[in-house]
């Protein structure tokens, strides 16, 4: 088993294009970035003779020092969770994305860390984004909040794979959350 250690930032960038560009560029103090609400926007037109004016194509900041690992999603879905692993770990790791697990979805990137190229699975990463409460257009909806934490309390966790499920979950307790937070804010 390998003693080298994974350092990882996980940080809600608020849809900031600079934030997401500035942590990618200069932030050399960590293997792996698990954003949540990241900047996604118009990267490129794609034009040609038969659509002059073009098509935009929407994408992420890119930076050749990072991998980038989206959640499993349709085109036109918004991700609201994206995962960046430094190139230099893959000396040490395999990194898999892992798209066909049950808690990839959108609003969240289920990266596994490999010993090897075969070996175990040193640690799971779920980073999750989940929506703050919104009122429901019918009372009869389950609110998106109560959807995407009762999704992830719904599946079984590995237990033999060591997992950390982090992210930004938007939720408030009168416990922690700063006055005058409420249920809705």
């Amino acid at each position: 088993m390998s003693e080298r250690p994974i350092r990882v930032k996980m940080i809600n960038v608020q849809l900031s294009n600079e934030r997401v560009s500035t942590l990618l560029q200069t932030d050399d103090n960590f293997d792996i970035l698990m954003i949540q609400e990241p900047w996604m926007g118009t990267v490129a037109t794609l034009r040609s003779d038969t659509n002059p004016e073009g098509e935009i194509q929407l994408g992420l900041p890119y930076n050749n020092k990072w991998e980038t690992h989206l959640p499993r999603h349709t085109t036109g879905q918004i991700c609201k969770a994206v995962t960046y692993t430094r190139k230099t770990l893959e000396r040490h790791f395999l990194i898999r994305n892992q798209l066909t697990h049950p808690l990839s979805n959108p609003c969240s990137v289920v990266v596994d860390v490999v010993e090897g190229d075969e070996g175990d699975v040193l640690v799971r990463l779920v980073n999750t984004y989940n929506p703050p409460l919104r009122p429901r257009q019918n009372p009869t909806d389950p609110s998106p909040q109560t959807s995407v934490l009762k999704y992830l309390t719904d599946h079984d966790l590995d237990d033999n794979i060591p997992t950390v499920i982090a992210g930004d979950f938007n939720t408030y307790a009168e416990h922690w959350s700063i006055p005058p937070a409420t249920y809705s804010s």
